[in-house]
């Protein structure tokens, strides 16, 4: 049997150096092509977006990463940022959906689609758009004129000119609405057929376009207008006044509570109804938190909540000064055929602290 040799130009396998040389030219190789990758020119590349960033080489897209390596193969005509964790891209002119890994998770089957917000994104198809959520099922009818992105829960949406509400679980409220207004404390006023309601953050109504103005929300409660009367609602739509004043103030300076009127009587409501009834001809600006008041010709005090301190019964008084007020009661003497005065002082609770002294007759 002819015997074998190796000849001197062979290389053994089972020789170490061997197997370092092929792990050299390997590990070079691959640099080579890591090089290749990352030295790529792009005719594009747009901002990172969770750790990807779509690329653009000959009017096609794809993704790297932060290193600069392709990771989403350059394959679509146009290619979105990654937003919850899924993009928007097109192929054969239809957008559809793919996760970081480049698995399209939802098909390629609308003319145009949006990033993911709050776990939804406005999708168009035929013109009409519509919301889809991050597994593809449709929240609502692809059917929409106009629609706003979601945002806080919910998105205004348009039929020919009648607007509805969209929540996170698919359409609230048919179009009907002519107006929309921004939210306020989490509500927001409609306008159908010139009345005025209010829906809540999921888009339901919690009061019926019924009155002819509702006011923003504020401290919890609305003021609403109905033939040519005001009165106040809360955040539950409850009346808790009458729809019965004239006129209705702003809240007090301190937010406790707010002055109507019937009438040139002054009353004063707070946040949860009305504690007096319209009785007081002025009201004054508070000192130290307690407002002086006057019926008729005569005085007194309410407090912050709006309720009197004191009977309405001075003939003079003055503002409060730490924590104090003096005041004044005239009576009639008709011994003296004058008018008498006596003076004492108050603290913040009504209690007089300084009994009252005779001061004399007045004019005398």
């Amino acid at each position: 049997m002819k015997q074998y040799r190796k000849s001197k130009n062979e290389v053994s396998l089972n020789n170490p150096v061997s197997r370092e040389t092929l792990i050299l030219i390997s590990f070079l190789l691959t640099m080579f092509v890591c090089n290749a990758q990352t030295n790529v020119k792009y005719d594009s590349i747009a901002p990172y977006s969770e750790g990807l960033a779509a690329v653009k080489l000959n009017d096609k897209w794809g993704y790297i990463d932060e290193n600069k390596k392709l990771v989403i193969p350059i394959e679509y005509e146009t290619a979105k940022p990654f937003s919850e964790g899924l993009a928007c891209v097109k192929l054969s002119k239809k957008a559809g959906y793919i996760d970081k890994s480049g698995k399209l998770i939802i098909p390629c089957q609308y003319d145009s689609g949006d990033i993911f917000k709050e776990g939804f994104a406005r999708v168009a198809t035929d013109k009409k758009l519509g919301y889809i959520d991050k597994i593809g099922r449709e929240i609502t009818p692809i059917k929409y004129d106009k629609a706003d992105a979601i945002k806080n829960g919910i998105a205004i949406t348009r039929i020919g000119d009648k607007l509805g509400i969209v929540g996170k679980n698919g359409e609230i409220t048919v179009p009907k609405y002519d107006k929309v207004f921004a939210s306020s404390e989490g509500l927001r006023c409609v306008v159908q057929n010139d009345k005025y309601g209010i829906i809540n953050e999921e888009g339901k109504e919690i009061v019926l376009p019924k009155y002819d103005d509702i006011c923003d929300f504020k401290e919890g409660i609305a003021r609403i207008r109905l033939y040519g009367k005001y009165g106040f609602i809360d955040k539950t739509g409850k009346e808790i006044t009458p729809v019965k004043y004239d006129v209705v103030n702003e809240f007090s300076s301190d937010k406790k509570y707010i002055f109507v009127q019937i009438g040139d009587k002054i009353g004063i409501v707070d946040k949860n109804g009305e504690i007096t009834a319209p009785k007081y001809d002025e009201v004054f600006a508070p000192s130290e938190g307690i407002r002086i008041v006057r019926q008729g010709s005569k005085y007194g005090f309410i407090n912050e909540q709006g309720k009197e301190i004191t009977p309405i019964k001075y003939d003079s008084v003055e503002s409060f000064k730490e924590g104090k007020a003096n005041v004044e009661i005239w009576e009639w003497d008709d011994k003296e055929k004058g008018i008498r005065r006596s003076y004492g002082v108050i603290d913040k609770l009504g209690k007089e602290v300084v009994p009252f002294k005779d001061a004399g007759i007045i004019g005398i």
